[in-house]
């Protein structure tokens, strides 16, 4: 994408103006290229720091800090879909670099519902820790520096965007709250099929919408109540639906561990997978409990003011 010279290096300029001394309320109010462009320098300096930090503590939480913030850089790509060039690699070399530390994630959460149960699993703690440890390893070897190689595609933010004609004539703000409605109704609509229906599949699709929608919120939770209200419900939401899919992956992990043990074992497992499936049960009925039978209208009420706030801005 070509630009001129005076007008990167305005951009530039302006730029580093916001960043060092923005304010979140302003953000609402700049154009929906500017306003993703500081977005995205803003996340890449997080990410910048986290990866040091990770190289040099390297711990499960230094890992998962580092996470989120590639994470956070990466949902501005999707909340803001319309707005990106399809064309540039940036976003999806960014997903697989993410997706590189999908496994100690799913290791760290496996680990945590076995501590904080009653399974009584310790042997396959051991062994689970043991290969936490090992990614943990790579990790500090790989991931760091893959995202030293990746960043200097955000040097310029202008070639991530779309043209300016290709984009409506509006704010940031405006913007937001047109994908806000449409995210919200695509929510409420998969929501009352899950209520009605219960499939684990569905309700991890579920899940990954009320992320996207929370995604789209958050760059404006510091500046406005509705948006930071709305980011609470969802959190809230989308944990819920957290919960639930982990025991959904874990169940799943017993079961292969299950094929290749010996009949002792494989039915100490077998055992713990029917102690989770109760737990399922029970975090099934929290979730219908909270968002099923008409009291899903206080969730959409709020993202429906939250759109309203940023749309007013």
């Amino acid at each position: 994408m070509a630009h001129g010279t005076n007008t990167v290096a305005s951009f530039r300029q302006n730029l580093r103006a916001k960043m060092d001394g923005s304010s979140p309320q302003s953000l609402t109010a700049t154009d929906i290229r500017s306003g993703l462009a500081f977005l995205f320098k803003s996340k890449r300096q997080t990410i910048d720091e986290e990866s040091e930090r990770f190289v040099t503590i390297g711990d499960a939480e230094a890992l998962h800090d580092l996470r989120v913030a590639m994470r956070r850089l990466h949902s501005l790509f999707v909340a803001f879909a319309p707005a990106i060039a399809p064309s540039n690699p940036f976003p999806r070399e960014l997903k697989s670099l993410q997706k590189s530390t999908n496994h100690a994630r799913d290791l760290e959460v496996a680990l945590s519902i076995l501590r904080n149960s009653q399974l009584e699993l310790t042997w396959l703690e051991h062994r689970w820790q043991q290969e936490l440890e090992r990614e943990y390893t790579q990790l500090r070897q790989t991931l760091p520096a893959a995202w030293k190689e990746l960043s200097p595609a955000l040097d310029d933010p202008w070639q991530l965007l779309c043209d300016t004609h290709h984009l409506p004539p509006q704010d940031l703000g405006h913007f937001a709250a047109e994908l806000l409605q449409a995210k919200t109704g695509k929510l409420k609509k998969r929501q009352k099929k899950l209520c009605r229906d219960w499939q684990d599949r569905p309700a991890h699709k579920l899940r990954i919408i009320g992320k996207q929608t929370r995604y789209l919120l958050e760059p404006f939770a510091e500046g406005d109540a509705s948006a930071k209200k709305g980011v609470t419900k969802l959190k809230s939401f989308q944990d819920l639906l957290g919960d639930y899919h982990d025991v959904v992956v874990l169940r799943g992990k017993l079961k292969t561990q299950q094929s290749r043990c010996d009949p002792t074992t494989a039915n100490q497992l077998k055992q713990a997978r029917k102690q989770l499936k109760r737990e399922l049960k029970s975090l099934r009925k929290a979730f219908q409990k909270h968002y099923c039978h008409n009291k899903d209208i206080k969730l959409l009420n709020t993202l429906h003011k939250s759109g309203k706030a940023l749309a007013k801005s």
